[in-house]
């Protein structure tokens, strides 16, 4: 069977020669829109059999990912357990080193850092805002027939949709 490539080309071919035809000139053998049509349908429900299945594969892929995560979550709050009872000990115990041909752990010291007590009270100098374009609301205004510089109405790429048969 053809790739879905291949039977585009073909029809864009056919389109072509149906121009050529209705300019007088003698279109170039090739297959009829309606004998493409037959085969394109085929070929699109056998793909989209294939997105379907693909779909699925991809759902079961979010479930091992979102089981991975809370695997690996749950062994980096292990690290940090062990590390925060690792660093408590060491200060307890006054150790600062333990150096073994097996292990080394050092507990370094403290550094500075800005602590924020409130960030109402800091001066503009000290805050950062990120500034970013309001889609909607621009989307909502242009609609309403307003004009605004450096903004216009787009349209973005169509979608497919598979509608579910029963018996899926």
């Amino acid at each position: 069977m053809r790739k879905l490539h291949e039977i585009r080309s073909d029809i864009l071919f056919a389109v072509e020669n149906m121009i050529l035809e209705a300019l007088g000139e003698t279109p170039i053998d090739g297959l009829s829109l309606e004998e493409l049509e037959i085969e394109a349908e085929e070929k699109i429900a056998n793909c989209s059999w294939v997105v379907a299945r693909l779909e699925a594969e991809a759902a079961e892929a979010d479930i091992v990912i979102k089981n991975a995560q809370a695997y690996k979550a749950a062994r980096t709050k292990s690290i940090e357990r062990i590390e925060a009872d690792i660093k408590v000990t060491m200060e307890v115990m006054g150790l600062d080193k333990i150096d073994r041909p097996d292990c080394r752990v050092t507990l370094g010291s403290a550094r500075e850092r800005a602590e924020i007590i409130d960030e109402n009270l800091l001066p503009e100098e000290f805050l950062r805002i990120k500034k970013e374009p309001a889609k909607t609301d621009i989307l909502n205004a242009l609609k309403a027939g307003k004009e605004i510089p450096g903004a216009k109405i787009g349209y973005g790429e169509r979608s497919l949709r598979y509608l579910k048969l029963k018996g899926e």
